[in-house]
């Protein structure tokens, strides 16, 4: 609304790039930057803006590698971070029985 008034957004960089990058790419902005107008009840998917999808994987990407970090294993870790940000190498994988996860027993001599 505020550029529709013709006021400046209230943000600052580089928030306020990301915004008029995807607002352009979603052609809703003129060549002058003033707000197009449409036809009363024009919906646009703002997904159609490479930006903003470029802008929600990296976000989902560091979400997920956060949470890979504070809640698995290191094995499962470095599965989770080669699906996410792709590896020149593949992880191997790590199969252990049930016998091998157990503790050490100490033997009865």
């Amino acid at each position: 609304m505020a550029l529709k008034r013709g006021h400046p957004l209230p943000y600052t960089e580089p928030k306020l790039s990301y915004i008029l990058t995807a607002l352009t790419e979603l052609e809703l902005l003129n060549e002058r930057g003033q707000v197009k107008s449409w036809a009363p009840g024009t919906k646009l998917s703002p997904f159609a803006a490479p930006s903003f999808l470029a802008g929600l994987v990296r976000r989902y990407q560091l979400r997920t590698f956060v949470h890979a970090y504070r809640h698995l294993d290191d094995h499962a870790f470095a599965v989770s971070v080669a699906r996410l940000f792709g590896t020149p190498q593949p992880v191997e994988q790590r199969h252990e029985t049930a016998d091998q996860r157990a503790e050490p027993t100490v033997g009865a001599a």
